[in-house]
């Protein structure tokens, strides 16, 4: 029988095996052509301009690449992701190693690309004589791939030389990370996370372990003209002015590249933005269709300004004077609701003020901070409103129901004082007084608990709660909103004063006294529980 096609066939066909011959072509074409056959879309400009080209011309003089992007670019997903996978199918030979933040991040990098190489169709279209080596490791320990266009003999021959798995994902702080020699790609992603940057000592450590162990493990071979064996790749955003990536870029051994959401442009080049604190002028969206400018507010607005500039912008190095209260979050996963638990109140009169217009009027709030296992805390949630008396009673013995509840700290002076007997008619609520002393709120929120907020030993959860939402827009608006939520953590802080103790460095200036004294919170007096 005849097989006709008509001309739609024909050039579809055709252009199948075009792209097909084309993302065998190990290159910036070939790899932007195996993207698109392997997501559906075509691989943004951006990513193109700024990340696969550079990294193809950073190799060809024996340099490795440092990308920073914007949160929501599709970094990981492409370079990490996507372009290791490419790597693996023209060059199977060789060793990959992934490095994250921890194991389970740097192991969701890993099982992506072990989907790609077992389950798709552009992969099996592109490289159908790599496929999977199960027999030797196919798991979080190491996966192997083979090529099955020779005898697995001789593939096993051309191995010898190498140890390491074809592809390894490891937290930046694994003790497994001594020893490997990864030929292929040496990838670091987001090294940094909300853990590992509460504090210099941990900073310190992170950049100590990158420098003295991580970046030897390059390989390079003097009798080459690329004399760089390994492809060194780091992608992220920064954290602070003088993180690990500074020092990275300090080494003069990694070609550069920042890519933020949008970039200053010439008059009537771009799009004219005066936005919040941002500075008003011309900007050139980088990815338009995408990120539109309603999307930018949008991110501006539910980050706040430092923020923002931080993951969106890329500058660490922005300095606003009365731009909110700075504070760091924590993975609302990550929390264990059975840790121990002060819930805080900020109470509000529950009678209604003729004068003051209901929009106007302050809420009642009730904040839950949670006593995380290595010192710190972290608020889980809470409630905000302006409820009736009853309800305010109700909604406190809702916060008994946590497991680790040990008592609710309400303030005692002025209007709380009187609300604080009607509060006591419930004692299962298990109620704490506690005093300002005369302590205004700026003093309170801005030189007691802000502090603890900026250097991290209290965070504020990722959730997207709407007590959550509200109190972190009241921190990036401080002094310019509502304080309420705020106060409540306030409170809820001063029921755990054994979190407000700063580890001591080991390392340090010899002291001047024979005998070192003991480091104390200024918070002792208060109490411990």
């Amino acid at each position: 029988m005849e097989l006709k096609l008509s001309l739609e066939e024909l050039e579809e066909a055709r252009n199948k095996i075009l792209s097909s011959m084309a993302a065998k072509e190990f290159s910036p074409t070939g790899f932007a052509t195996f993207y698109e056959r392997l997501h559906g879309n075509k691989l943004p400009r951006y990513a193109l301009d700024e990340w696969i080209i550079p990294i193809f011309e950073a190799k060809k003089i024996d340099k490795g690449k440092e990308i920073f992007s914007f949160r929501g670019s599709w970094k990981t997903t492409t370079v990490s992701v996507t372009f290791t996978a490419f790597f693996i199918g023209h060059h199977p030979e060789l060793a990959n190693l992934i490095i994250c933040s921890s194991g389970s991040n740097a192991n969701i990098i890993t099982g992506a690309i072990k989907n790609i190489i077992e389950y798709t169709d552009a992969w099996k279209a592109t490289f159908p004589d790599v496929v999977p080596d199960k027999k030797r490791g196919w798991g979080e320990d190491g996966y192997e791939v083979m090529r099955t266009d020779m005898s697995y003999e001789d593939w096993r021959g051309l191995n010898t030389h190498r140890k390491d798995p074809t592809l390894l994902g490891l937290g930046v702080e694994s003790k497994t990370l001594i020893g490997k020699h990864p030929e292929g790609i040496l990838l670091m992603d987001d090294i940094l996370d909300e853990d590992n940057t509460v504090s210099v000592r941990q900073m310190t450590a992170i950049a100590t372990k990158v420098t003295s162990t991580i970046l030897p493990f390059i390989v390079r071979d003097d009798t080459k003209e690329q004399k760089l064996v390994t492809w060194p790749i780091v992608i992220g955003t920064p954290w602070q002015e003088d993180d690990v990536y500074q020092d990275i870029k300090d080494t003069g051994r990694f070609d550069f590249s920042s890519v933020p959401i949008m970039k200053k442009c010439l008059e009537g080049e771009g799009i004219y933005i005066e936005y919040g604190k941002l500075e008003p002028g011309w900007y050139k969206l980088t990815e338009p269709n995408r990120f539109s400018i309603e999307s930018i507010e949008y991110f501006y607005d539910t980050s706040g300004h430092k923020e923002f500039m931080r993951m969106y912008m890329l500058d660490v190095y922005v300095k606003v004077e009365g731009d909110g209260l700075a504070f760091h979050t924590y993975p609302h996963d990550k929390i264990d609701f059975s840790w121990p638990m002060v819930c805080g109140v900020d109470y509000m009169s529950l009678m209604k003020d003729k004068k003051v217009d209901l929009k106007n009027r302050a809420y009642y709030a009730q904040a839950y901070l949670f006593k995380m296992p290595d010192g710190r805390a972290v608020l889980g949630d809470g409630w905000f409103g302006r409820p009736s008396q009853m309800e305010a009673e109700d909604r406190l013995k809702q916060a008994r129901a946590f497991p680790g509840h040990r008592f609710t700290v309400f303030e005692s002076d002025g209007k709380g004082e009187e609300a604080l007997q009607l509060f006591l008619r419930n004692p299962e609520t298990k109620l704490v007084p506690m005093e300002t002393h005369g302590k205004g709120k700026p003093e309170r929120l801005e030189k007691q608990l802000g502090p603890w907020l900026e250097n991290g030993r209290i965070l504020i959860s990722d959730g997207d709660t709407p007590f959550l939402e509200f109190t972190k827009k009241c921190l990036n608006k401080y002094p310019r909103w509502f304080k309420d939520p705020i106060d409540a953590l306030y409170w809820a802080m001063m029921g755990m004063p054994e979190v407000l103790v700063l580890e001591k460095l080991k390392e340090g200036l010899p002291l001047t006294k024979k005998k070192e004294e003991k480091l104390t919170s200024p918070w002792e007096s208060v109490g411990s529980n």
